[in-house]
């Protein structure tokens, strides 16, 4: 009896194993599909996460590098957040400025669109663009320099015109440091100005484009050859009076110098523009620059040179029909002449048959005189 309560024992023993170890299984498999379901649900999750950021992903980035410059930055700061084309993130890069500029960008910190990173010591504006160009995760790239501002519609007016497109090239104008009026700059001076332009993000950092921080001045017009050259799909955008209002300052591209200029074109590589026609564009931009102090003489002298070869022509031209003139009036008085003297010749066939009796007359005379001279004499 005590040996079959004994086997009995050990059945229910292994019995009661067995059910444990499949609880423990079943427990096990209930536990892993959890995770599998919470790792779907978290895939599930991140993948509308990132959908929800693609649909608010800024369409432009707009950079602006600064420095000392904080009698202007909320203007410029203001003119970017408030664009009509809602998707932007702004950039600010403080280059370690010695006025209240961190102060003025603390104030918009509360805005998720609104970023800033401050730079020490101080590197040109050359490095706070590239630093804001890896900080920025928009489709396309502005710039826009911090004392200058856009139009509330600038980017919004650029973007429309974007597709298949790697830059958009808009209008800019600009005024003197102690003027608020603004005027229109040349076409071929645009090329000097990054601001006017949006850039397509993938197309810069695909082909590793960036500023030169060893140039002093002048790394836009550097910054634009190195995008020519690539030949990227652009499309000027029309004059429709949405613009890039530029501050002229000091150091400034628009202040150049035949220096600058000569730096400018030894700086650059320029085996990497040769087989491009922007470089020769970019050559004549040169030239004209070199050339531009001296255009503010030849526009009053031309205006003179003007007067001078109208008076010319207009003496010219009196001289001609004066000439003319005489001529028919010599050409009338011919005919005239010669109308007299038909008429005279006439007249003096009558007056020659008179002389031929006159002579014949007087050389009977004379003959009859001398004759009667001789017979005197004898």
């Amino acid at each position: 009896m005590f040996i079959k309560n004994n086997i009995l024992l050990k059945v229910l023993i292994i019995l009661l194993l067995l059910n444990i170890l499949n609880f423990i299984k079943f427990a096990n498999a209930e536990s892993e599909n959890q995770e599998q379901n919470q790792e779907k649900e978290k895939q599930e999750e991140e993948k509308e996460k990132e959908k929800e950021e693609e649909k608010i992903k800024p369409l432009v980035s707009i950079i602006i590098p600064s420095y000392n410059s904080a009698k202007y930055l909320d203007r410029c700061i203001e003119h970017a957040l408030k664009q009509t084309l809602k998707n932007v993130e702004v950039i600010v890069i403080n280059d370690n400025s010695s006025d209240n500029t961190e102060e003025i960008l603390a104030k918009y910190t509360n805005d998720k669109r609104f970023k800033y990173a401050s730079i020490h010591p101080n590197h040109g504006a050359a490095m706070g663009r590239n630093i804001g160009m890896d900080l920025s995760t928009g489709e396309f790239i502005g710039f826009v320099d911090s004392d200058d501002y856009v139009d509330y519609e600038f980017f919004e007016f650029l973007y429309k015109l974007s597709k298949d497109k790697d830059i958009v090239i808009g209008m800019f104008v600009n005024s003197t440091n102690d003027s608020n009026k603004y005027f229109k700059h040349p076409k071929w001076e645009r090329y000097g100005c990054v601001g006017d332009t949006i850039w397509r993000k993938s197309f810069i950092d695909e082909n590793n484009v960036r500023f030169n921080t060893t140039l002093k001045i002048a790394e836009d017009l550097n910054f634009r050859e190195k995008v020519y050259a690539l030949k990227p799909r652009r499309m000027d955008a029309p004059d429709e009076g949405i613009y890039y209002y530029y501050k002229r300052r000091e150091g400034s591209l628009m202040n150049y110098t035949n220096s600058f200029i000569d730096g400018m074109t030894d700086g650059a590589n320029k085996s990497e523009f040769n087989s491009s026609s922007e470089y020769r564009n970019v050559d004549f931009i040169l030239f004209k620059m070199k050339i531009r102090p001296y255009l503010k003489y030849i526009k009053p002298a031309s205006a003179v040179l003007i007067i001078i070869i109208i008076i010319i022509l207009t003496i010219v031209l009196i001289c001609c029909c004066y000439r003319h003139r005489k001529r028919k009036f010599a050409k009338l008085n011919g005919s005239n002449e010669k109308n007299i003297l038909l008429n005279n010749e006439d007249d003096d066939d009558d007056d020659d048959s008179v002389i031929n009796v006159d002579i014949d007359l007087n050389i009977n005379d004379v003959n009859n005189n001398n004759d009667i001279i001789i017979k005197s004499s004898n």
